[in-house]
């Protein structure tokens, strides 16, 4: 290639994959001044990695804020009455899931998660996650050949192949709801923090994860579940952070 003039209008190319799209963007065609513009783009990925771990932990924050003020407020004026109040149902020990799930940050390669667990429940307030087993399926977009067409290639990331967590579950808040005035509806939300290990393309390393979800309780036999967790797998160099969004079924 000529220059890096040449190449810099193809900005919008290489924005179809997002903002990650851009900050994994490296020139090979060997100029130096091409290698400068392109180098300082390297890191944007890992940047937005944290910003998202920002955003989702202001989230949580804000959430649990919202809903302490509440009960405290409804307390203090005397709202919450025996009518208003109902005591969960029984809540077995055991809950098995199944779920699938996607990493949807690199926007090169994105990952497919297939992950089962156990939960042992203690009351209606406290569970643990003992286990948590996942391995991540890679998707490849097309992102990576639309850049070949102009002599351009993707810097070279980690990506995630499997880890294995275990988390504390804080369940604050039940509910009970008609859907369509026909049906009840009987869930929970539920926040998860904890830890574990996971094992990358290049490396393995200790993990750190949290998050919130909300289980539907369909009568006693099986729940379904949404999870949104931050997963943060750390080592002496760096931080690799990862969003991870899971839909399951539990037993």
């Amino acid at each position: 290639m000529s220059s890096v003039s040449s190449v810099s209008g193809i900005g919008g190319v290489s924005g179809i994959g997002g903002v990650s799209g851009v900050s994994g963007i490296s020139s090979v065609s060997g100029g130096g001044g091409g290698g400068s513009v392109w180098g300082r783009h390297r890191g944007s990925l890992h940047a937005a990695r944290r910003r998202g771990g920002r955003a989702l932990a202001l989230s949580l924050a804000a959430l649990v804020g919202v809903c302490l003020c509440t009960s405290t407020r409804a307390r203090a004026e005397g709202k919450l009455s025996s009518a208003a109040v109902q005591s969960r149902p029984p809540v077995d020990t055991y809950e098995w899931t199944l779920a699938a799930g996607l990493l949807p940050l690199d926007a090169f390669k994105k990952g497919v998660t297939a992950s089962g667990a156990l939960t042992l429940h203690y009351d209606h307030l406290w569970a643990w996650e003992a286990l948590n087993a996942s391995y991540s399926f890679e998707y490849t977009t097309s992102l990576e050949e639309e850049l070949r067409a102009f002599t351009l290639q993707a810097t070279p990331f980690e990506r995630v192949r499997g880890f294995v967590t275990s988390s504390v579950v804080f369940k604050p808040l039940y509910w009970k709801g008609a859907w369509l005035n026909r049906d009840l509806s009987y869930g929970e939300l539920f926040f998860v923090a904890g830890g574990g290990y996971g094992w990358l393309t290049q490396t393995s390393r200790p993990a750190v994860s949290g998050g919130a979800g909300v289980r539907v309780l369909h009568g006693e036999a099986w729940s379904s579940r949404l999870d949104v967790r931050w997963l943060s797998f750390v080592n002496a160099d760096d931080a690799q952070g990862e969003l991870w969004i899971t839909l399951g079924v539990s037993l």
